[in-house]
């Protein structure tokens, strides 16, 4: 196990400034272009949006209106990853039938 661990931290601290020089050059060079200026301008200028498309602060909410947003949350939540699973089911189904 120990042995695992160790190859585990060495690929880890190999790869990490790798993937952070990518993601940083990523980062700067999407910075630079005109829809990140425009959502800026429009934060700017007007800083109460999320709370007008009612996704303001949540401590706010009224208790059975937090119950209520909770729940529809965690349905969609399992439908998606019933969703997720389904499709892997049957592609994994799919895979058997073929490969036999």
């Amino acid at each position: 196990m120990t042995k695992l661990l160790t190859r585990v931290v060495i690929v880890g601290m190999v790869f990490v400034p790798l993937i952070a020089r990518t993601v940083r050059a990523a980062v700067l060079f999407e910075s630079t272009q005109d829809y990140v200026a425009a959502a800026q301008l429009r934060r700017l200028r007007h800083p109460a949006a999320v709370t007008r498309m009612g996704l303001g602060d949540f401590r706010k909410l009224r208790p059975d209106h937090r119950r209520r947003l909770v729940g529809i949350v965690l349905f969609n939540a399992l439908a998606i990853a019933s969703l997720v699973l389904a499709a892997n089911f049957i592609g994994d189904g799919i895979h058997d039938t073929f490969e036999a």
